[in-house]
Protein backbone atom coordinates (compact mmCIF):
# COMPACT_ATOMS: atom_id res chain seq x y z
CA UNK A 1 0.00 0.00 0.00
CA UNK A 2 2.95 2.36 1.38
CA UNK A 3 4.30 1.63 -2.43
CA UNK A 4 1.36 2.01 -4.59
CA UNK A 5 0.02 4.76 -3.13
CA UNK A 6 3.78 6.41 -2.66
CA UNK A 7 3.68 7.18 1.01
CA UNK A 8 6.69 5.12 1.68
CA UNK A 9 6.67 5.65 5.46
CA UNK A 10 10.18 3.92 5.64
CA UNK A 11 9.37 1.46 8.58
CA UNK A 12 8.92 -1.52 6.23
CA UNK A 13 11.81 -1.77 3.40
CA UNK A 14 13.12 -4.65 1.48
CA UNK A 15 16.80 -5.60 2.30
CA UNK A 16 17.55 -8.51 0.36
CA UNK A 17 18.11 -7.94 -4.00
CA UNK A 18 15.15 -9.49 -5.03
CA UNK A 19 13.29 -7.81 -2.37
CA UNK A 20 14.40 -4.93 -4.04
CA UNK A 21 13.79 -5.71 -7.80
CA UNK A 22 10.55 -7.11 -6.70
CA UNK A 23 9.99 -3.14 -5.45
CA UNK A 24 10.86 -2.06 -8.58
CA UNK A 25 8.87 -3.49 -10.96
CA UNK A 26 5.68 -3.63 -8.33
CA UNK A 27 6.20 -0.05 -8.13
CA UNK A 28 6.64 0.92 -11.93
CA UNK A 29 3.83 -1.23 -13.15
CA UNK A 30 1.34 -0.55 -9.73
CA UNK A 31 1.65 3.02 -9.22
CA UNK A 32 0.32 4.05 -12.82
CA UNK A 33 -3.02 1.41 -12.55
CA UNK A 34 -3.22 2.32 -8.35
CA UNK A 35 -3.47 6.15 -9.60
CA UNK A 36 -5.40 5.46 -12.44
CA UNK A 37 -7.99 3.78 -9.87
CA UNK A 38 -7.29 6.99 -7.70
CA UNK A 39 -8.54 9.24 -10.52
CA UNK A 40 -11.36 7.12 -11.01
CA UNK A 41 -12.51 6.88 -7.72
CA UNK A 42 -12.63 10.76 -7.04
CA UNK A 43 -14.97 10.92 -10.00
CA UNK A 44 -17.24 8.97 -9.08
CA UNK A 45 -17.28 10.65 -5.56
CA UNK A 46 -17.93 13.98 -7.36
CA UNK A 47 -20.61 12.55 -9.47
CA UNK A 48 -22.15 11.62 -6.34
CA UNK A 49 -21.60 14.75 -4.34
CA UNK A 50 -23.16 16.58 -6.94
CA UNK A 51 -26.21 14.28 -7.30
CA UNK A 52 -26.00 15.14 -3.43
CA UNK A 53 -26.09 18.71 -3.24
CA UNK A 54 -29.21 18.99 -6.35
CA UNK A 55 -31.12 16.82 -4.49
CA UNK A 56 -30.95 18.61 -1.51
CA UNK A 57 -30.85 21.95 -3.23
CA UNK A 58 -27.97 23.23 -1.46
CA UNK A 59 -26.43 25.52 -4.22
CA UNK A 60 -28.64 28.62 -5.49
CA UNK A 61 -27.28 31.08 -7.69
CA UNK A 62 -24.85 31.03 -10.64
CA UNK A 63 -21.93 32.78 -9.42
CA UNK A 64 -21.51 31.47 -6.07
CA UNK A 65 -21.88 27.77 -7.40
CA UNK A 66 -18.51 26.87 -7.66
CA UNK A 67 -17.74 28.38 -4.52
CA UNK A 68 -19.90 26.77 -2.53
CA UNK A 69 -19.21 23.69 -3.67
CA UNK A 70 -15.70 23.90 -2.87
CA UNK A 71 -16.05 25.38 0.27
CA UNK A 72 -18.80 22.19 0.87
CA UNK A 73 -16.53 19.59 -0.54
CA UNK A 74 -13.94 21.25 1.68
CA UNK A 75 -15.86 20.84 5.01
CA UNK A 76 -17.21 17.33 4.55
CA UNK A 77 -13.86 16.44 3.60
CA UNK A 78 -13.23 17.67 6.86
CA UNK A 79 -15.19 15.92 8.55
CA UNK A 80 -15.06 12.36 6.86
CA UNK A 81 -11.43 11.98 6.47
CA UNK A 82 -9.33 14.12 9.24
CA UNK A 83 -11.81 15.26 12.07
CA UNK A 84 -13.19 11.71 12.82
CA UNK A 85 -10.48 9.61 11.93
CA UNK A 86 -8.42 11.58 13.82
CA UNK A 87 -10.65 10.67 17.30
CA UNK A 88 -10.77 7.22 16.36
CA UNK A 89 -7.01 6.59 15.77
CA UNK A 90 -6.01 9.12 18.94
CA UNK A 91 -8.48 6.18 20.93
CA UNK A 92 -6.67 3.36 19.58
CA UNK A 93 -2.79 4.83 19.39
CA UNK A 94 -3.32 5.70 23.04
CA UNK A 95 0.54 7.16 23.40
CA UNK A 96 -0.90 9.98 20.53
CA UNK A 97 -2.11 13.30 21.23
CA UNK A 98 -5.23 14.71 18.84
CA UNK A 99 -2.80 16.64 17.51
CA UNK A 100 -0.53 14.05 16.50
CA UNK A 101 -3.46 11.71 15.10
CA UNK A 102 -4.53 14.87 12.89
CA UNK A 103 -0.94 15.33 11.65
CA UNK A 104 -0.35 11.10 10.47
CA UNK A 105 -3.47 11.70 8.58
CA UNK A 106 -2.83 14.99 6.88
CA UNK A 107 0.77 13.56 6.16
CA UNK A 108 -0.41 9.88 4.66
CA UNK A 109 -3.35 11.76 2.67
CA UNK A 110 -1.31 13.68 1.02
CA UNK A 111 1.11 11.33 0.41
CA UNK A 112 4.28 12.97 2.46
CA UNK A 113 4.81 9.80 4.66
CA UNK A 114 7.69 11.21 6.75
CA UNK A 115 7.58 7.60 8.94
CA UNK A 116 7.97 9.15 12.30
CA UNK A 117 4.45 8.58 13.24
CA UNK A 118 2.58 5.01 11.57
CA UNK A 119 -0.36 3.90 12.52
CA UNK A 120 -0.91 0.29 13.47
CA UNK A 121 2.88 0.18 13.92
CA UNK A 122 2.86 -1.86 17.56
CA UNK A 123 -0.30 -3.96 16.80
CA UNK A 124 1.58 -7.00 15.89
CA UNK A 125 -0.81 -9.55 17.40
CA UNK A 126 -2.49 -10.75 14.50
CA UNK A 127 -5.81 -10.64 15.88
CA UNK A 128 -9.09 -9.74 14.13
CA UNK A 129 -8.92 -6.52 15.75
CA UNK A 130 -5.36 -5.84 14.52
CA UNK A 131 -6.90 -7.16 11.07
CA UNK A 132 -9.68 -5.17 10.75
CA UNK A 133 -7.82 -1.98 11.99
CA UNK A 134 -5.19 -2.52 8.60
CA UNK A 135 -7.72 -3.12 6.48
CA UNK A 136 -9.72 0.01 7.63
CA UNK A 137 -6.69 1.85 7.07
CA UNK A 138 -5.95 0.92 4.04
CA UNK A 139 -9.44 1.56 2.31
CA UNK A 140 -9.41 5.15 4.61
CA UNK A 141 -6.17 5.90 3.05
CA UNK A 142 -7.71 5.01 -0.50
CA UNK A 143 -10.84 6.64 -0.23
CA UNK A 144 -8.88 10.13 1.22
CA UNK A 145 -6.37 9.91 -1.44
CA UNK A 146 -8.74 9.93 -3.97
CA UNK A 147 -10.86 12.84 -2.07
CA UNK A 148 -7.69 14.78 -2.45
CA UNK A 149 -7.72 14.39 -5.91
CA UNK A 150 -11.18 15.60 -6.12
CA UNK A 151 -10.05 18.74 -4.54
CA UNK A 152 -7.20 19.51 -7.11
CA UNK A 153 -9.73 18.12 -10.29
CA UNK A 154 -12.20 20.50 -9.25
CA UNK A 155 -9.84 23.02 -8.32
CA UNK A 156 -8.39 22.45 -12.21
CA UNK A 157 -11.62 22.23 -13.50
CA UNK A 158 -12.78 25.92 -12.16
CA UNK A 159 -9.49 27.51 -13.52
CA UNK A 160 -9.67 26.02 -16.78
CA UNK A 161 -13.44 27.45 -16.93
CA UNK A 162 -12.28 30.65 -16.47
CA UNK A 163 -9.48 30.67 -18.79
CA UNK A 164 -11.83 29.50 -20.99
CA UNK A 165 -14.39 32.56 -20.31
CA UNK A 166 -11.18 35.15 -20.62
CA UNK A 167 -9.91 33.53 -23.24
CA UNK A 168 -13.54 33.77 -25.18
CA UNK A 169 -14.01 37.50 -23.90
CA UNK A 170 -10.71 38.69 -25.30
CA UNK A 171 -11.12 37.13 -28.71
CA UNK A 172 -14.88 38.71 -29.25
CA UNK A 173 -13.65 41.69 -28.08
CA UNK A 174 -10.55 41.93 -30.67
CA UNK A 175 -13.18 40.56 -33.55
CA UNK A 176 -16.04 43.67 -32.05
CA UNK A 177 -12.92 46.16 -32.79
CA UNK A 178 -11.62 44.70 -35.59
CA UNK A 179 -15.38 44.65 -37.56
CA UNK A 180 -15.96 48.08 -35.88
CA UNK A 181 -13.00 49.27 -37.81
CA UNK A 182 -13.33 47.89 -40.75
CA UNK A 183 -16.86 49.65 -40.69
CA UNK A 184 -15.71 53.04 -40.47
CA UNK A 185 -13.23 52.32 -43.77
CA UNK A 186 -14.96 53.93 -46.87
CA UNK A 187 -15.42 52.09 -49.56
CA UNK A 188 -13.20 52.40 -52.36
CA UNK A 189 -14.79 52.80 -55.87
CA UNK A 190 -12.56 51.57 -58.93
CA UNK A 191 -12.81 53.33 -62.00
CA UNK A 192 -13.37 51.33 -65.53
CA UNK A 193 -11.03 51.49 -67.68
CA UNK A 194 -10.10 50.52 -71.77
CA UNK A 195 -6.88 48.93 -71.94
CA UNK A 196 -5.44 48.98 -75.59
CA UNK A 197 -5.81 45.05 -75.62
CA UNK A 198 -9.17 45.68 -75.20
CA UNK A 199 -9.54 48.60 -78.14
CA UNK A 200 -7.97 46.04 -80.51
CA UNK A 201 -9.97 43.22 -79.72
CA UNK A 202 -13.45 45.38 -79.51
CA UNK A 203 -13.58 44.65 -75.76
CA UNK A 204 -13.12 46.20 -72.53
CA UNK A 205 -12.92 44.80 -68.98
CA UNK A 206 -15.03 45.64 -66.15
CA UNK A 207 -13.02 46.49 -62.54
CA UNK A 208 -15.98 45.22 -60.39
CA UNK A 209 -16.31 41.47 -61.66
CA UNK A 210 -13.41 41.23 -64.24
CA UNK A 211 -15.08 39.88 -66.93
CA UNK A 212 -14.80 41.32 -70.90
CA UNK A 213 -17.97 43.80 -71.88
CA UNK A 214 -18.68 44.56 -75.48
CA UNK A 215 -16.80 47.30 -76.78
CA UNK A 216 -18.71 49.80 -79.82
CA UNK A 217 -16.05 51.08 -82.21
CA UNK A 218 -18.69 53.01 -84.12
CA UNK A 219 -19.02 55.39 -80.63
CA UNK A 220 -15.43 55.19 -80.58
CA UNK A 221 -14.99 56.77 -84.11
CA UNK A 222 -18.00 59.29 -83.16
CA UNK A 223 -16.17 60.68 -80.50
Amino acid sequence: MTVLTTIGYGHFVPHTWGGKLFTIFYGFFGIPLCFFNLVVIGEKMGRAFNFVLVKCNCIRGKRLRLFQKVIILVLVGQLVFFFLPSLIIQQIEQTWSYLDAYYFIFVTIATIGFGDLVAGKNAESGGIFSHAYRVSFYLWCLFGISYITLIIHTIVESLQKKSDQWEKNISEAIARKRSHRFAEEPEIVEPKLKTRGSQRFGRCWNSKDKSPVPYDHAEQSEL
